[in-house]
């Protein structure tokens, strides 16, 4: 089963997180067991008690309980708090509260176990002494005609990565109930949570809600106007700022996604910001160009200088390209471009297309 950066193997009792094996033992992993089988369902006490402990077990089943919690959470990186995975449901249990799915292993999409065809036999002494099939000519006719029809399939893909093609919405699904939305904040995401801004008053509130639906609840600002800019490949971190308007230059913060004191990340202030591919330094954009840093803040390299308002930065999986938004001197229009890490391979990602003056 996998739930946000994890995936449990119940045959074998084991737990990885991006790949990577987890240490989770005992009753910690038979609980785990427990309440992903039940996922959304609240776990009574005494359910638990009932099916981790025997009856004929004498334990001090209230300690062994709390006990086994605190290392399924510690293992997850979770928090009572503010709850990713596991939610405490006060004096009554607990619910996982994560999205769950169960791992396909080649499985096509009709449902049925995707195998590789058989090659077929080849006998190559028929091959040899077999009479041609077709003509020398009829051979030069076929290949010419091949050669054409790859031309025109080459330059139909070569148009399709120059001109976008329209999204088209098929199905909504209502999320929230609020009117108090803010699009500044932009959406991000952990894996198992939304995070969003709420417009209230003179502040703004960074909220958090089910990635799958459910109920809105505040986030742990720590600070009284706190935007999320990104979360670490991992989803153990956050890159917030906190700001008085939109649009002012931001003094970058990093924090756990579990909350907690932010620190500072030097000296650092930026348009946007967000982790590298490998979640091993930040990237940040100002007027002047964009950069990396460490996670200390300190030793800022250039990736490019280039003047403009930056945004929207987004590095490729494999961390090689970085993409961003760049607005015109005026404020009236945006385009996209892009670069390799090394700085090479500057150029703007769809010149010619004019449908909209702003691309984002």
């Amino acid at each position: 089963m996998r739930f946000g950066v994890f995936e449990a193997n119940f045959a074998s009792q084991e737990l990885r997180k991006h790949g990577t094996s987890i240490r989770l033992r005992g009753q910690a992993f038979a609980l785990l067991r427990l309440l992903v089988q039940k996922d959304g369902e609240i776990v009574t006490r005494v359910e638990m008690k009932n099916a981790l402990w025997p009856a004929d077990t004498f334990v001090d089943f209230e300690n062994g309980l709390n006990a086994a919690v605190k290392k399924l959470r510690s293992a997850l990186g979770d928090s009572p708090e503010n709850p990713r995975y596991i939610e405490t449901i006060p004096k009554i249990g607990y619910r996982f509260v994560a999205p769950v799915r169960e791992k396909q292993r080649d499985v096509d999409n009709d449902g049925a176990s995707a195998r590789t065809a058989a090659p077929v036999p080849v006998n190559i002494e028929e091959i040899a002494t077999a009479e041609p099939a077709v003509s020398k000519n009829q051979v030069s006719k076929g290949l010419l005609t091949l050669a054409a029809i790859s031309a025109v399939v080459a330059t139909a893909a070569w148009l399709a990565t120059r001109t976008p093609a329209a999204a088209r919405v098929t199905r909504g699904v209502v999320m929230t109930s609020t009117a108090r939305v803010d699009g500044y904040g932009r959406l991000q995401t952990d894996g198992t949570r939304l995070f969003f801004l709420e417009r209230h008053g003179h502040r703004w509130m960074l909220m958090q809600m089910p990635a799958s639906g459910g109920e809105v609840q505040p986030f742990a600002n720590p600070f009284e106007s706190t935007r999320l800019l990104a979360v670490s490949p991992n989803s153990s971190e956050m890159l917030i700022a906190p700001f008085v308007q939109r649009g002012e230059p931001l003094a970058l913060w990093i924090m756990t996604s579990v909350g907690g004191a932010p620190r500072r990340l030097g000296t650092v202030v930026a348009s946007d910001a967000v982790f590298t591919a490998d979640g091993a330094s930040i990237t940040y954009a100002t007027n002047d160009g964009i950069f990396i840093v460490g996670r200390d803040g300190l030793k800022a390299k250039p990736i490019v200088e280039m003047k403009g308002e930056k945004s929207s930065l987004g590095w490729s999986p494999d961390g090689k390209v970085l993409r961003f938004e760049v607005l015109n001197p005026e404020g009236t229009t945006s385009n996209i471009w892009e670069i390799r890490t090394d700085g090479s391979g500057l150029r703007q990602l769809v010149p010619g297309w004019e449908q909209h003056p702003s691309q984002c």
